[in-house]
């Protein structure tokens, strides 16, 4: 689908704005510690009923999604940042309920993390600032990621009582080298965009306030090509860590004979066997 103009929906801390076909979602919260915001209430059942309408419908979903922090102009004293991670005031309120009232904002954020991973479309990460805890499990959950250099991430959260979740641990053992891990979950040391950049956790890096520019110039990219043909790689993506070798070599049969048979995918060829640029004026034959 493509989304002509500007659409805006704003609920709490959860922002949307879509324009030219991309998705972009702020989180205005202003309740995390230091200036990032925290994934808040509102925030995180905001994108998650997003994002789960676009795996329901994948026609209506846009070319990508951008997470970001809030922008200058949402406030007078912005977020700066991507994400504090958990609501802290949220988690004090319930820690003394029962097992279920501890559980129900851990079981909402992990709802979030499954809809980012689920979502039918690739979702950017644009991180200003840094991210801690869950919040840096958002972030690695997203396809990509495109931090300012001046970025610093925190995983450990054993200051406050509190063991990874969100999939954090999980997330971080499939990126980066267990020893360093251990030295995120164990420690507050904070590592730099710089040396997760290195790492081939960050896709790339910008300079100081320049991330969000840098990730809508990258959804700009991909809505260059063929949403069908985008989404289906992302399915296969998404499986290949939980398929065989010979079950994802009849996936990507199946999905390439698939986008073969499609209007779009007829006209795309003929137009790169023709010298022509491969437009994107038919949408319709996914």
């Amino acid at each position: 689908m493509r989304v002509e103009g500007l659409v805006e929906v704003m609920t709490g801390a959860f922002q949307t704005m879509t324009t030219d076909n991309i998705c972009l979602v702020m989180n205005n919260d202003d309740s995390g510690e230091g200036t990032r915001p925290a994934l808040s209430s509102s925030y995180v059942s905001g994108l998650t009923d997003l994002l789960q309408a676009f795996r329901l419908e994948p026609d209506k979903a846009p070319c990508a999604v951008i997470l970001s922090g809030a922008e200058a102009s949402s406030s007078t004293k912005p977020p700066e940042g991507f994400s504090a991670g958990a609501d802290l005031g949220l988690l004090h309120k319930v820690a003394s309920g029962h097992y279920a009232a501890r559980r129900a904002p851990v079981d909402g954020v992990n709802a979030l993390v499954r809809a980012v991973r689920s979502c039918p479309c690739p979702v950017i990460a644009s991180v200003e600032g840094g991210a801690d805890g869950a919040g840096m499990a958002l972030m690695l959950a997203c396809d990509m990621v495109i931090a300012d250099r001046a970025a610093s991430f925190a995983a450990g959260q054993l200051a406050v009582g509190l063991t990874p979740s969100a999939g954090l641990s999980f997330f971080l053992a499939a990126a980066v080298p267990r020893w360093l891990v251990a030295e995120l979950l164990f420690t507050q040391k904070p590592v730099t965009a710089e040396r997760l950049y290195q790492l081939g956790v960050i896709n790339q890096l910008t300079d100081k306030g320049h991330a969000l520019v840098a990730a809508k110039a990258l959804a700009a990219q991909l809505s260059e090509g063929s949403e069908g043909a985008l989404q289906a790689t992302k399915r296969l993506l998404g499986q290949v860590a939980y398929t065989s070798f010979d079950d994802q070599l009849e996936a990507e049969a199946d999905m390439l004979a698939t986008a073969l048979g499609t209007d779009e995918g007829q006209a795309r060829l003929a137009a790169r066997l023709s010298g022509e640029k491969p437009g994107n004026k038919d949408r319709q034959g996914r």
